[in-house]
This record gives structure tokens, C-alpha cells and sequence, in this order.
């Protein structure tokens, strides 16, 4: 017997494996900024972007998505 999975694409209140976030979007994205923290604490960043200005306007823009959704 073979089980299917499906992805829901959903809003949680639960932590989702880093692995899962990052395969689902290999496949979507044109630039990426990866923002984290390490097994240790530590804060990790990364970005497919060399400008600047580039990752700070998508950083930005990102942001005021997230406080919107807090109201």
C-alpha cells in the first residue's frame, strides 16, 4: 500500500521543518533571502541577491505583509 501526501498550503500556529519550507520553494522562487537561527542560536543570512538595496526593498516589503497580518 502506497500513501499519497499532500502539501496544504495553509496558514499554522505550528513550527514547520526548515527542509519543508525550503524544497516546496526551490522550485517557485527567482531570488531568495534566507533569514534563521542555528542549532546553537545563532542568526544565519543568506541571499541569491548581490544588491543591497535589492534585499532591504524585498525585506522591507515583506515586513509590512507580516504586521499587516497581525492586525
Amino acid at each position: 500500500m502506497t500513501a499519497e501526501i499532500i502539501t496544504l498550503s495553509t496558514s499554522t500556529f505550528l513550527d514547520i521543518p526548515p527542509d519543508r519550507v525550503l524544497d516546496s520553494a526551490k522550485e517557485t522562487l527567482k531570488s531568495v533571502i534566507l533569514i534563521g537561527e542555528d542549532f546553537s542560536g545563532e542568526p544565519y543570512f543568506a541571499s541569491s541577491m548581490s544588491s543591497k538595496g535589492d534585499m532591504l526593498l524585498l525585506l522591507e516589503r515583506f515586513k509590512q505583509r507580516i504586521l499587516a497580518d497581525e492586525e
